[in-house]
């Protein structure tokens, strides 16, 4: 995962399972530094773990665990072998079914993107409210792809042609049986998930997923390799290349549900992303990632009154030249906008001076945020070839506290601006 696929907190999770089941998940989630003991109200994530209850308890457990869950996302944990049970299969059509409980990365990704998918939401649902108060900019408009197939690569023979029919029962399939056939389609984009029988030569698999993931346009597609009989061997050797699953031959159905929750994952990223980029507005309404005061303040005020974690970081630039033109701080702010993430909302307080809130930043992850944002515009040169102009840059962080006026909160973090050092931090 990116930096931008990663919470900028600490997450918390209400886990639900049977006594005594599930400690090496426990142990797990502590030691990717979540914290598996919030209720649920209090949760980011809550996750039901099924995989100790019979067939026939599957329909009561969940529609308790979904009352006790309120309006968190809610991850049901059940094992490979529980698939064909109608009560997962019904489940599978409305909540997020994490599959296997032995498929620790895929939980980990799940719940990353979960927590990252409210967080998103609550900064939209802001920025939304603030396009109201402001009477700045339109709501983007999204138009729909249309859906791509999986596909499979494999080596042409009986074991290809098995699998292909297994797997076309749970997905749209397309199978390409050479490496031209499989360059081809993937050339074309006709992918959305790609599953991987390799060879008995497995060099040849290796090398077309370094491709992939080298590839901009295809870098985030699911990869799912089919073995045999999958050991950790296998599992290290197709992590290190780039694969998201290792699964047996013999369980297709796993192999389906794992590459279409990762491609959901990958989707939901991007528009939510994408939706958060066009949610910034000038003065003139038009959609910028440097945003007006006036709308910058909107949002603040809003962001201030609900219970969602928020730092608002500064930043101020010198030119080592001595010059103090507004103009030549005009390239270096916008450098400033491009390199944050697009929850956050930036404007510019003065020619010299960036504001950035950094919604669902813990004080931690602000601080690394503002020390990558201040390297990227101190490595860079501005202005022309022939006189470049280049910059320093200081920073200072305030932590949102409950109540805390907008007003007052900005003129804390420019009045700790004044005297501090490079990631100096105020706690408010």
């Amino acid at each position: 995962m990116t930096l931008n696929d990663k919470p900028r907190r600490s997450i918390r999770i209400a886990l639900h399972q049977d006594k005594g089941a599930g400690r090496n998940l426990e142990r797990l989630l502590l030691e990717q530094g979540i914290d598996p003991t919030a209720t649920s109200i209090t949760a980011d994530v809550v996750i039901a773990d099924l995989t100790s209850r019979a067939p026939t308890e599957i329909n009561s457990v969940a529609s308790q665990l979904r009352e006790i869950s309120l309006d968190k996302p809610l991850l049901f944990l059940v094992l490979p072998s529980q698939l064909d049970l109608p009560q997962v299969k019904q489940l599978a059509k409305n909540e997020t079914v994490i599959i296997s409980a032995a498929n620790e990365r895929a939980l980990l990704a799940e719940i990353a993107h979960r927590t990252l998918d409210t967080d998103r939401a609550s900064e939209a649902a802001i920025r939304l409210q603030a396009i109201s108060a402001t009477g700045l900019g339109a709501l983007p408009t999204h138009h729909a792809s249309p859906e791509a197939s999986a596909l499979l690569i494999a080596p042409p023979g009986p074991r290809a042609l098995d699998l292909s029919s297994e797997l076309s029962l749970h997905t749209s399939l397309n199978t390409a049986m050479s490496r031209q056939q499989a360059l081809s389609a993937l050339e074309h984009g006709v992918a959305d998930r790609i599953f991987i029988l390799p060879p008995q030569n497995r060099r040849q698999s290796a090398a077309l997923i370094k491709l992939l993931r080298r590839h901009s346009m295809m870098s985030g597609t699911p990869v799912v390799v089919f073995e045999e009989k999958p050991n950790d061997r296998h599992r290290d050797y197709w992590t290190r290349m780039g694969a998201d699953a290792v699964v047996s031959t013999s369980e297709p159905a796993l192999a389906a549900a794992i590459a279409t929750q990762r491609r959901r994952a990958r989707d939901a990223k991007v528009s939510s992303e994408s939706l958060l980029k066009h949610l910034s507005f000038t003065d003139h309404g038009e959609s910028s990632r440097l945003c007006s005061p006036k709308f910058f303040d909107s949002a603040l005020a809003l962001r201030c009154r609900s219970d969602m974690t928020f730092c608002l970081g500064s930043l101020r630039l010198t030119p080592h030249s001595g010059e103090t033109h507004p103009q030549i701080f005009t390239e270096p702010a916008i450098y400033v906008a491009l390199g944050c993430q697009p929850a956050d909302l930036v404007t510019r307080a003065a020619p010299d001076t960036l504001l950035i809130s950094m919604a669902g930043a813990d004080l931690h992850h602000a601080k690394r945020t503002m020390r990558m944002i201040s390297t990227l515009v101190q490595d860079l040169k501005f202005g022309t070839q022939t006189a470049p102009i280049t910059f320093s840059a200081k920073t200072h962080i305030v932590q949102a506290g409950p109540g805390m006026q907008p007003r007052d909160l900005i003129r804390r973090s420019l009045k700790g601006l004044q005297a501090s050092k490079p990631a100096d931090v105020l706690l408010a």
